[in-house]
């Protein structure tokens, strides 16, 4: 009887660690799963890549022409570059830009750059 007595207060210790061991594992698990499921959405995809380096107070799109044949459009939103060498936009590819790994919010020719700022034009594939 003594001994039983003893016991209780360990199987009630080791009971409380196994539900928490076991609460653990079980977020463990869930978080194991919404890791999963935020790799599993696909990382754009661009097929061409051209890299510039920003200079101070020069726009975006003067970058790139400076640089590179390029065919754009004037809109009433700015410069639309709809080719850049042979590269041209179609229904499954279009251009875009980036600066400092940031998808600009601006036409290309109403962003201007600051010194050693990364510009990225991705030909990149829509939908994605």
């Amino acid at each position: 009887m003594h001994s039983v007595s003893r016991l209780i207060p360990v199987i009630s210790i080791l009971t409380f660690l196994a539900i928490i061991t076991g609460c653990g594992r079980g977020q463990q698990a869930e978080n194991r799963l919404s890791d999963t499921a935020a790799s599993a959405q696909p990382a754009p995809q661009d097929s061409l890549v051209i890299d510039l380096v920003g200079i101070d107070s020069t726009t975006v799109l003067d970058l790139l022409l400076a640089k590179h044949r390029v065919d754009y459009r004037v809109t009433a939103g700015g410069a639309f570059v709809v080719a850049i060498g042979d590269a041209k936009n179609s229904a499954e590819y279009f251009w875009l830009y980036s600066v400092n790994d940031t998808m600009a919010r601006v036409a290309c020719d109403q962003y201007l750059t600051r010194t050693n700022d990364r510009v990225r034009w991705h030909y990149r594939k829509v939908g994605i």
